[in-house]
């Protein structure tokens, strides 16, 4: 009998066996090179790579660290890595990021929704439920974070949401679809107040704007996700910064109720500037509330008479 003929019982030997990754070493390879690109949260960044194509939890991931990951996987994997070590940012990676509680399609023509502008929604959604507000308006809404938030938390709302992009309107759209708020808001193409004032809109209870506030002489030193990535047209203005934001607190006036609410975030060191513009502008009740990170950031007050 030939011994080489029947190999029934005996072991196969380590070649013959294909080794596939485990979670563990995938994420060992890729940490390191994250850290050595420069990105600040390397292992966040990495686990929410793989649990975004397995469509798994962190938790989960921790869980079964020593599974094996299919060669797709790892090979799906490498080419996301690949882009964050670019330093591309993580939600246009992953097409959506997560604010105030809801998941948001995301894409560049958007700016990606930030923290701290769940504290500008807050301020909103507190004085609209004390002043049992019934239309406001989300200036320069982008993915239409504000105003999808606004909408879906507070259901006796309507919200018009404007954006000068067609492009990011249309991101917008698609986020109020799927978050189920479409019917309650009004997307609107055009220059801050401008779609108002030709539709003879209002008079609006508040208004909240994530407006562009960066000074052209800070771009370039805004980190590389920002600056390479984000779309320029929604971080820039001119007048060191307080343009749009000036221009806005002026126009206002004129498509408000009588003590309605203006709210904006701004930049670092531009807090009082524009508290100061609300004062000679006849504004009243000016409020400055800082950011998880204690910087003034979000500016408010209540139209004049």
């Amino acid at each position: 009998m030939d011994q080489g003929s029947d190999r029934q019982g005996v072991s196969p030997t380590l070649t013959e066996f294909e080794y596939q990754m485990t979670i563990r070493e995938l994420l060992q390879q890729a940490i390191p090179q994250l850290a050595d690109a420069g990105v600040d949260t390397p292992r966040l960044d990495a686990e929410l790579l793989l649990t975004h194509l397995l469509n798994q939890t962190r938790g989960w991931l921790w869980a079964h660290a020593d599974d094996a990951v299919p060669d797709e996987t790892v090979a799906e994997f490498e080419r996301l890595l690949a882009r964050r070590l670019r330093r591309e940012p993580l939600p246009y990676i992953l097409g959506e990021w997560e604010f105030y509680g809801r998941s948001f399609l995301v894409t560049p023509d958007v700016l990606i929704p930030r923290p701290e502008t769940e504290l500008l929604v807050e301020l909103v959604l507190a004085w609209a439920r004390r002043h049992d507000a019934r239309l406001i308006a989300d200036v320069g809404t982008g993915s239409g974070a504000i105003a999808i938030t606004l909408a879906a938390e507070m259901p006796s709302l309507r919200v018009v949401a404007i954006d000068l992009s067609p492009a990011a309107l249309t991101v917008a759209r698609r986020n109020a679809e799927r978050l189920g708020v479409s019917e309650r808001i009004e997307f609107l193409p055009g220059d801050l107040l401008q779609p108002l004032r030709d539709a003879s809109r209002g008079p609006l209870d508040a208004i909240a704007a994530n407006l562009p506030y960066i000074a052209a002489e800070e771009y370039p030193q805004l980190m590389p996700e920002v600056r390479d990535y984000e779309p320029s047209q929604a971080l820039l203005a001119e007048e060191c910064g307080l343009a749009l934001i000036r221009r806005l607190i002026q126009e206002s006036s004129g498509v408000l109720k009588s003590h309605g609410l203006l709210a904006l975030e701004a930049g670092l060191g531009q807090a009082e500037q524009v508290a100061a513009i609300f004062r000679i502008s006849g504004w009243s009740e000016i409020h400055i509330c800082t950011d998880y990170g204690g910087i003034p950031r979000h500016i408010s007050a209540e139209s004049p008479l």
